[in-house]
């Protein structure tokens, strides 16, 4: 392969790591960018000093390993990336593609070859590009701020637990705890709120002990991307609280996939100490709109309006 579509590929990706390090000074980015520079130029390198065979090979697996290395690196640094620029790669590479046309109907073997790579070189360059812009576009708002409602119950509930008989303020806060809690997307920090053998009915999953529960959330958060939760009191006896939640989510892990709001019902039953002994759960997935979202990046999630038609 000529070196024009190796440094086409190449140069794709550095353009996307630079753009996406220049915007948020993201390290896993310019890792993502600068590792192709070291796979568009290394090859050559031991051919042209005539290096064994044997040796060639080698170190280019190394080459090969090591690259792959830095972009699972980046990307375990950051999986849940929401912009990806694709548009912007796809661009560059079109421009490219059509730029060498006419001398690639004259050779059809490099037009694959060049074609291919130009292909790769925007899918690279997409992934670095995305890894920078995570940290400006990926929603945090379950963090909230020192002063904030759901940071202060939270702070009550550890310095009290809340426990039966409940009156309507504990089961609020009960409430809203909850939320800040599976607003965390830890499975294993969420399965301790119930008892050791907490009984489950999720929809049409049922579970039993906190080791199924954890198992379903580490599944249930793989699948639902840029989950943010709010919860909100319906109402209570004793021992027991009744919940209506909404969720949104994104099916795609890049954002890019179709949202969804998830509707739902729950209620809960409590032992003594306060953790929740019975969760029964019923839902539904709405599709919706980016524009139709309620819980975008930076929204206090408190502060929505929620109309009687959906609550």
């Amino acid at each position: 392969m000529s070196a024009y579509p190796a440094f086409a590929m190449g140069g794709l990706c550095i353009v996307g790591g630079a753009a996406g390090f220049v915007r948020t000074r993201s390290v896993p980015s310019l890792v993502a960018g600068l590792g192709y520079v070291f796979r568009v130029l290394f090859p050559p390198l031991p051919f042209r000093l005539r290096l064994p065979s044997l040796v060639s090979l080698s170190l280019l697996t190394v080459r090969r390993n090591s690259v792959g290395a830095a972009y699972l690196w980046a990307g375990e640094r950051i999986r849940q990336h929401q912009q990806n620029g694709i548009e912007a790669a796809i661009g560059a590479s079109a421009v490219l593609f059509v730029s060498s046309a006419p001398r690639m109907l004259k050779r059809p073997v490099p037009a694959l070859l060049t074609a291919s790579s130009l292909a790769s070189g925007a899918y690279y360059g997409r992934t670095a590009y995305a890894l920078g812009r995570h940290h400006k576009e990926n929603p945090q708002p379950a963090k909230s701020g020192p002063g904030s409602r759901t940071s202060l119950l939270s702070q009550t509930v550890m310095s009290s637990p809340i426990v039966p008989p409940f009156t309507a303020e504990s089961a609020r806060i009960k409430v809203k705890t909850a939320q800040t809690l599976w607003n965390t997307r830890d499975p294993a920090k969420v399965a301790l709120a119930y008892t050791p053998d907490t009984i489950w009915r999720n929809r049409t999953t049922f579970l039993q002990g906190r080791e199924e529960v954890e198992r379903f959330l580490t599944d249930k958060w793989a699948k639902e991307h840029f989950y943010v939760l709010r919860k909100e009191l319906f109402t209570f006896s004793d021992n027991k609280i009744a919940v209506q939640f909404f969720y949104e989510w994104n099916e795609r892990a890049d954002g890019t996939g179709q949202w969804y709001r998830t509707y739902g019902l729950e209620d809960w039953t409590f032992d003594a100490s306060g953790l929740m002994r019975k969760r029964q759960m019923s839902g539904n997935d709405l599709a919706i709109s980016h524009e139709e979202r309620w819980f975008k990046e930076g929204v206090d999630i408190e502060s929505v309006d929620i109309t009687e038609k959906h609550l």
